[in-house]
């Protein structure tokens, strides 16, 4: 699924320009324990969506806040400890043509727990023809 970004952005100082599908997002981890934040820039030539209703439900999905506990705890820099956390995705520069995948299968246990397998998503999405990033 690719969407033309190109007159939807063009108002935007946030366009890429010189590579019309590369963009980057930026990944802001606050520390639960002492407070800290670290930010780490990502560049992207497509974005990897989980399936849902609507496009703009599946970004909404992919930018919400991340909470890391449990075995997916933070190893903070400041305070030297594995600790809660909270991620938040933002874009920083959106490309010209963006190319979406969406991931279409998900991974499901076998009734008695023994095997893995994947099952094709198969409910249909909306997608717009022009999207608001800015809301």
């Amino acid at each position: 699924l690719i969407l033309s970004l190109l007159e939807i952005l063009s108002k935007s100082s946030s366009i890429n320009h010189r590579h019309p599908f590369c963009g980057s997002d930026v990944s802001d981890r606050q520390c639960k324990q002492c407070g800290n934040r670290s930010k780490t820039s990502f560049p992207f030539k497509d974005l990897s969506l989980n399936v849902s209703a609507s496009l703009k439900n599946s970004i909404s999905q992919y930018l919400a806040t991340e909470k890391l506990d449990n075995e997916e705890k933070y190893n903070c820099v400041e305070c030297q400890t594995n600790t809660t956390a909270l991620i938040k995705k933002r874009f920083v520069k959106l490309p010209q043509q963006l190319i979406v995948h969406l991931k279409r299968f998900s991974e499901q246990m076998s009734p008695r727990g023994t095997n893995c397998y994947f099952k094709k998503i198969k409910k249909p999405v909306e997608y717009p023809l022009e999207i608001d990033f800015d809301e």
